[in-house]
């Protein structure tokens, strides 16, 4: 692969990363929403390690990656990361908040 071509299947990785993160966040809201069990959460957990490896795996095909190269989890890596530390971050202080302020009507009753 020719290095521009290295460098658009790594913005492509940064981007399945940041779906993947965002779909990780996701199943938080979900886990924080509906409290499941230990097994459930186990079950969920495994299931979206899965999804991820599958996600992987997909992208690198459409992208036509000829062998799984480090910049190519690399990519995945810091998208998710890039995710995490921005609207990801958001998305879980505005999470909690709604929680909280749903415990404190509960509680007022």
């Amino acid at each position: 692969m020719t290095p521009q071509e290295q460098m658009r299947v790594l913005l492509a990785m940064m981007l399945c990363g940041a779906l993947l993160a965002a779909a990780y966040d996701a199943l938080w809201v979900l886990r924080k929403v509906f409290f499941p069990g230990k097994i459930a959460l186990a079950l969920m957990d495994l299931l979206f390690g899965v999804f991820c490896a599958l996600g992987i795996i997909a992208s690198a095909l459409v992208l036509k990656v000829d062998a799984m190269r480090a910049y190519v989890l690399v990519g995945a890596l810091l998208g998710m990361g890039m995710y995490r530390a921005s609207a990801g971050a958001a998305l879980r202080r505005v999470t909690a908040w709604i929680i909280s302020c749903q415990k404190r009507t509960e509680n007022e009753k």
